[in-house]
């Protein structure tokens, strides 16, 4: 029976991916081209497209009892009032980007080289995300979106982590901050089993509704600090601190 009832919820949420796919088509080719229209407030109605996609597949995933989100009310709160803020999570899951991107008020992420290259998300990627390539690059299109009071979404151990793996934080989060003196908000990602987990396939989404606790953490205040090197890996350690209880739940 518990077989049985994998197989049909890995159909199940191989169905919202496909959908999810096709979204990211229906925006790049269609929606997009038409907001671009728009001038300068065209970022800001792509960033929304994308969001409410998020908020849709999310939505799937509960309605059907694929996940089930839990969210303090003050929790979810605190993580309302952000705004232009340096977001910094642990990465357990393929979907944090669109778990975060949903909750969080006007809010954009990094993109990887390889996120550009998809064929469905390639136009949007270009258009709503900063692609994480050249650093300079990377930082200064970091400071003009927080500036924009835009929150900007970054998993600092850089790739998703397995149970109990240790991987280094990177400065990139820190920088960016300091250079923009925007504040750093930690949250948590909790899966209470894994999910979508690094060397798991997408599709094998176990036999039972699995509940994503997301919490926050702390705020890390960086205004006052400077730009050096010395302040990115204070701050970068602060993160961390921060972020190692998780390491007896999910890595």
């Amino acid at each position: 029976m518990r077989f049985l009832l994998r197989i049909l919820r890995g159909i199940v949420v191989s169905f919202f991916f496909a959908v999810y796919g096709i979204g990211g088509l229906v925006l790049g080719f269609g929606l997009i081209p038409v907001l671009a229209l728009l001038g300068e407030k065209s970022r800001f109605f792509m960033r929304r497209a994308v969001q409410m996609i998020y908020v849709v597949f999310v939505w799937m995933l509960e309605v059907t009892g694929m996940i089930r989100i839990k969210i303090s009310k003050k929790d979810r709160k605190k993580i309302s009032a952000c705004q232009g803020c340096v977001v910094v999570a642990n990465h357990p899951t393929l979907i944090d980007i669109v778990l975060l991107m949903s909750i969080l008020p006007d809010s954009t992420g990094l993109a990887k080289m390889e996120a550009g290259k998809n064929f469905f998300y390639s136009r949007v990627v270009s258009s709503v995300f900063i692609p994480n390539t050249d650093v300079e690059k990377t930082l200064k299109d970091a400071k003009q979106t927080l500036d924009d009071s835009v929150n900007l979404i970054v998993f600092p151990q850089g790739t998703r982590t397995q149970l109990n793996e240790k991987r280094k934080f990177h400065r990139g989060a820190a920088q960016m901050a300091l250079r923009s003196k925007k504040d750093v908000v930690v949250l948590a990602i909790v899966p209470r089993i894994p999910f979508l987990g690094k060397k798991q396939l997408w599709c094998d989404v176990g036999d039972r509704t699995i509940e994503i606790e997301i919490k926050f953490i702390r705020t890390i205040k960086t205004s006052s600090q400077d730009t050096s090197r010395a302040a990115a890996e204070k701050v970068t350690k602060n993160i961390e601190k921060s972020l190692s209880f998780l390491s007896k739940n999910e890595g």
